[in-house]
């Protein structure tokens, strides 16, 4: 039997846990602490950091396993290079180019140095650090961090005095980073690679609560309102990326910002994303990208599939609330006649405080 170890059990690696149940393989799960939803799908489990490469390695040889690999985190990726690596296992990133793109600053810095970011930003870690900015309003970002964490929108320097640690909270080093904001309409980009080409691209609309800072998501919506011209500039950017950083295969995925002549990068990670859009876009175009994920790494052959476009407008839709609150699913109206459906939480289980402002508790595709 294929014995597959997914880095985390949270919400987005339930999807890929659930998916190896389903074609008969032997699940082994790791994490930080022996809570979340995918502990009922793992066969095997130990609490271990996924952050510690070496107990990950060590943990991974001990079980002889066939792939290492996550969903959804941004924080398992340089794991899995790199114990992929020392193991000869397959992987789509090596520990380096996802150690570098799991870093706000260094990422950014990668795209400047080859010409692929017209965007200002400064680290730093402490507010004196940014006295010389004064490209206003500006967004303060944690370095590093996923899921919108600690972001916020600053009009003016008392602003980065004010909110630099909250920022900190969410980065484990400490160092923050301070970007030019800029105005545009959002978009996700799923693609997936093989052999170095872009065997299946999938732009889709980024709705967000316009309400709240931080840029949290409320919707992922297909087809796209991005003109065809924009979404052709967008895949040149996203492949040169790729080449740069030497992604050959697999899944990545790019959140990105376009106005009426431009379009540019605002964040990416190797990885399938943690919005469940695979399940969206398997939906609206027939293609399964998590079943690829895995057929690739398990040596499956890849054939190519003929995409067959849904022909209205198809929605993933976020149901959130407030952090520590106790979930009820009366609070939540599903539609009718959803695609999917899937809540998070039990009826009395308290909201677990992730970004700390609005977390997700479900979502529906409709």
């Amino acid at each position: 039997m294929v014995k597959v170890l997914i880095l985390g059990v949270g919400n987005a690696q339930v999807d890929a846990l659930r998916y190896l149940k389903e074609i008969k393989c032997m699940t082994y799960g790791l994490s930080h602490s022996k809570e979340g939803r995918g502990l009922e799908y793992c066969d095997h489990f130990e609490v271990i950091d996924i952050k510690d490469r070496e107990k990950v390695l060590a943990y991974a040889k001990r079980n002889k396993v066939d792939v290492v690999y996550s969903v959804g985190s941004d924080v398992a990726m340089p794991t899995i290079g790199y114990v992929s690596e020392q193991l000869g296992l397959p992987y789509f990133c090596s520990e380096a180019s996802a150690t570098l793109m799991n870093n706000k600053f260094l990422f950014r810095s990668f795209l400047m140095e080859h010409n692929l970011l017209n965007i200002a930003f400064q680290g730093g870690k402490h507010w004196k650090d940014f006295q010389n900015w004064h490209k206003f309003p500006a967004i303060l970002k944690p370095v590093c961090s996923q899921g919108q964490r600690g972001i916020r929108r600053i009009e003016n320097p008392d602003d980065i005095k004010k909110h630099i640690q909250n920022a900190q909270q969410f980065s484990e080093t400490g160092e923050v980073i301070l970007e030019e904001f800029i105005t545009g309409a959002e978009v996700s980009a799923n693609i997936f690679l093989k052999d170095g080409r872009i065997l299946y691209s999938f732009i889709s609309d980024r709705m967000i609560y316009e309400e709240l800072d931080g840029g949290l998501v409320k919707s992922h919506i297909f087809p796209t309102k991005m003109n065809k011209d924009l979404q052709t500039r967008a895949l040149e950017l996203i492949l040169d990326t790729v080449k740069h950083l030497n992604i050959q295969n697999g899944p990545v995925y790019f959140q990105m910002m376009y106005n009426s002549d431009d379009v540019n990068i605002i964040e990416a990670t190797p990885r399938l994303d943690g919005c469940h859009i695979w399940r969206l876009i398997r939906s609206y175009a027939g293609i399964d990208l998590l079943k690829l994920s895995f057929d690739m790494l398990l040596r499956e052959k890849i054939i190519p599939e003929t995409i067959h476009q849904y022909r209205r407008i198809l929605g993933l839709h976020f149901l959130s609330q407030k952090p520590n609150v106790e979930f009820r699913t009366a609070d939540f109206k599903v539609p009718e006649q959803t695609k999917y459906h899937e809540f998070y939480y039990e009826n009395g289980q308290m909201v677990r405080p992730l970004n700390m402002v609005f977390e997700k508790v479900g979502y529906y595709i409709k």
